[in-house]
């Protein structure tokens, strides 16, 4: 007989199910974790009731439900885990905290009970800063502010070893495997838990069946969604909707299908892998196409109703979207970011790939690839030629991209000056110059140089690549080779743009006016 946990998998497109919490009877909890866990880590989005008791002695509550469930869902963070080194010499610095005040850290460690743990878990930035104003953490302020002089330890140093212990103390209760990031909110009776793919309210079996619909609703509310996840949610749900005919319309065409089918019956593997990527897109695009004006209806009708003098206001707030500052500087850099890159695709060297080219362990150089896309074709005109006698080397030229001050940056945005990319998940700004803040590319020549690349620009696994420079050694022309990697991409119509400036910048004619020089002694 299947298992409670194995039997959701019936779930697996459910627009709502309601679990009861004691499927255990008075034994536990454990089978509606495991349906909960289940439901988690399938790529549907569910919503989820958990239908309960109340747990605490006086009959009201059911604060433990949640944290249970909440942590049950949870994975471990490796960032807050200490290495043996890092734990001992910690420790014996609280050592002499607890010579000053016996008992101190056990005090401390009751601090941050489940909730306090559970928050903390769900930051992105874990240091004392951000997290001393948690009102979960009230208390641990108050004596984190003031530790006695004389003890070797810092704030943020103590919530690292308490978090640990506590990661430790609940490890078991834990899930192995991730979810996604949890959140949790509650206020009043009204509460939810979020993972990437499910949506959690718990509800109180005092309260009446009937209720469940319009509890759920008052959770979602609290829980409070963005308004473009309303915009996708829309999308994936006329996929669900429309997908069949949407897809019928799309494969209507034979002729059209039968000269894509034929780019995919490429014999060669580099060709054929490169013609499936293609196929891929323009697939999506129809497909997308077919949906899009029930979207965009809809998206039009929230906008409508966020735009109104009622809503605006309150939304901008909320988004702290009402003045300059740090925010704004901060939205700016990631429309800017999402505008002119995208994640990196491919198996092959393209156009508008950035390369990161480490010459040594402590020198890097960023260089953009600006050979047009019909040219870096794994094996494409390799038997004619220049690229005959460079066998597997692919020729390529490339833009040398430098490192720039933000602020200004985006106050020259609009030049296109610049570049804003997400590289290893932080977000750098460069320009075409050693000194390019504020000055338009179009006035400065780009710095370029004829690049190859190894075994004909294929990826050697991580988007990794073996780049060879020319240089002179002793008079003699050789090569010197370095690994490089595939670090973000251009958008096309963004490489597209700089291949053209880089066109303009190669065909330009010298001519033999002379400027007049300036009169050095006027003045």
């Amino acid at each position: 007989m299947e298992s409670e946990g194995d039997s959701a998998s019936h779930f697996d497109h459910s627009d709502l199910l309601i679990l009861d919490y004691h499927l255990d009877g008075n034994q536990g909890s454990e089978k509606a974790i495991n349906i909960l866990r289940r439901l988690a880590g399938n790529s549907n989005f569910n919503l989820v009731v958990v239908y309960t008791q109340n747990r605490s002695e006086a009959g009201a509550g059911i604060e433990n439900t949640i944290n249970e469930i909440a942590l049950s869902l949870a994975c471990p963070a490796t960032q807050l885990k200490l290495h043996q080194g890092k734990l001992t010499s910690l420790q014996k610095k609280m050592g002499a905290w607890e010579d000053i005040q016996d008992g101190i850290f056990d005090y401390l460690l009751g601090c941050v009970d489940q909730i306090a743990f559970l928050k903390v878990l769900e930051r992105d930035d874990r240091s004392w800063n951000a997290i001393s104003e948690m009102p979960e953490l009230n208390d641990l302020a108050r004596y984190l502010n003031s530790i006695p002089q004389g003890v070797n330890l810092n704030a943020d140093q103590v919530i690292e070893l308490l978090m640990h212990r506590r990661q430790s103390d609940f490890c078991q209760k834990m899930s192995q495997v991730p979810y996604g990031r949890v959140t949790t909110g509650s206020n009043n009776d009204i509460n939810w838990i979020r993972t990437d793919s499910l949506f959690i309210t718990v509800v109180s079996k005092q309260h009446d069946p009937n209720t469940i619909p319009e509890r759920l609703l008052d959770a979602l509310e609290a829980w409070d969604p963005v308004p473009h996840r309303l915009i996708m949610s829309k999308m994936r749900s006329e996929l669900d909707q429309q997908g069949v005919m949407a897809e019928t319309g799309v494969l209507m065409n034979r002729h059209l299908h039968a000269g894509w089918l034929e780019e995919i019956l490429e014999s060669d593997e580099a060709k054929r892998r490169t013609s499936v990527r293609l196929n891929v897109a323009r697939h999506w695009e129809s497909l997308g196409g077919k949906i899009e004006s029930s979207v965009v209806d809809f998206a039009e009708r929230v906008a409508a109703y966020l735009s109104h003098p009622d809503h605006r206001h309150m939304m901008m707030k909320r988004f702290d979207l009402l003045g300059a500052g740090q925010q704004r500087e901060d939205v700016c850099l990631q429309l800017n970011s999402y505008a002119c890159s995208k994640p990196i695709e491919g198996h092959h060297l393209t156009t508008g790939h950035i390369l990161r080219i480490d010459r040594s362990s402590s020198s890097s150089e960023y260089w953009l690839c600006l050979t047009p896309a019909c040219d870096l074709v794994p094996g494409q005109g390799n038997d004619k030629g220049w690229k005959k006698r460079l066998g597997s080397w692919l020729p390529f030229k490339a833009v040398r991209l430098y490192s720039a001050d933000k602020t200004p940056a985006l106050k020259n945005a609009s030049r296109g000056s610049h570049l804003f990319l997400q590289i290893e998940n932080k977000l750098n700004v460069f320009g075409f110059s050693e000194n390019a803040e504020g000055r338009d590319v179009d006035g400065q020549p780009l710095r370029w140089e004829q690049l190859f690349a190894a075994g004909n620009g294929a990826f050697n696994g991580s988007n990794q690549l073996e780049v060879a420079y020319i240089v002179d050694e002793k008079g003699i022309l050789s090569h010197k080779k370095y690994q490089g990697v595939v670090v973000a991409q251009l958008r096309y119509e963004y490489a597209l743009n700089l291949l053209h400036r880089l066109g303009s910048h190669l065909s330009r004619v010298g001519l033999d006016f002379i400027p007049m020089k300036s009169d050095e002694s006027s003045g």
